[in-house]
């Protein structure tokens, strides 16, 4: 499995206009971070809260979800104000924050993959994706953001099958684009906007040529000639609850 090759997120084949973005937190730190974009956008984003834990009909379902999530990682609900003209974004956005080289590479080819790879699942399953901005702190650290839709979560599926129906066909539909996630170890990397259930976090993704998945009945891995590995956990940690 191989990643696919890393470039800008925001570059296209138009000239390039040089965009701006104001990040402001609410201790009252702020940076400008730039980016590339057919149009000249300038804009400013203001932190409302962190977000983490799993989705609402997850918590709902599955009370003793086994993996706890890391309540410093730096993913947040942000309102977003464009100066001089209409906000053709939502009002309301996630923005993802990394700081330090590692963590702005991995952001970088996280925001590739929604920009290209996965651009044809957008708003189907994965959330949409608007920007990726890079800059400095006041320590000269490098950090960037990535701004994509924000997926509250906050209607719950009442049928734990039908959940677990759509968290596959999300599954499902990355792997049919190509793709491994190689982190869908439980309920964190799955949103949900609306009865969609999407799938996130795919800084550890690359590509894939799918063997399919094990029907669920079969009494070994060897009852299959192939087998795609990823599928078949999930088939376990979720399909089997479907």
């Amino acid at each position: 499995m191989q990643r696919p090759a890393t470039i800008e997120a925001n570059v296209t084949d138009a000239v390039p206009h040089n965009c701006t973005l104001d990040l402001i937190f609410n201790q009252g730190r702020s940076y400008t971070l730039t980016s590339f974009s057919k149009e000249p956008i300038d804009i400013a984003v203001n932190i409302i809260r962190p977000l983490y834990g799993i989705c609402a009909t997850a918590r709902r379902h599955y009370h003793d979800h086994p993996i706890p999530d890391n309540p410093s990682r730096k993913v947040y609900e942000a309102s977003i104000m464009f100066y001089g003209r209409a906000n053709p974004w939502a009002s309301r956005v996630c923005v993802k924050y990394a700081v330090g080289k590692e963590a702005v590479a991995s952001l970088s080819y996280e925001a590739n993959m929604y920009c290209y790879g996965l651009r044809h699942l957008a708003g189907i399953a994965v959330p949409k994706f608007y920007s990726f901005f890079t800059g400095t702190d006041e320590r000269r650290r490098p950090i960037a953001c990535m701004i994509t839709e924000l997926c509250r979560g906050d209607d719950v599926i009442l049928d734990a099958k039908e959940f677990n129906r759509r968290v596959m066909l999300a599954v499902c539909q990355i792997h049919q684009a190509g793709f491994v996630h190689n982190r869908l170890y439980d309920y964190h990397h799955f949103v949900m906007q609306d009865s969609r259930v999407y799938v996130v976090d795919f800084s550890r993704a690359a590509t894939h040529r799918c063997g399919n998945c094990i029907p669920s009945l079969a009494s070994s891995i060897y009852d299959v000639p192939a087998w795609c590995s990823e599928l078949y956990h999930a088939e376990q940690r979720f399909g089997r609850q479907a």
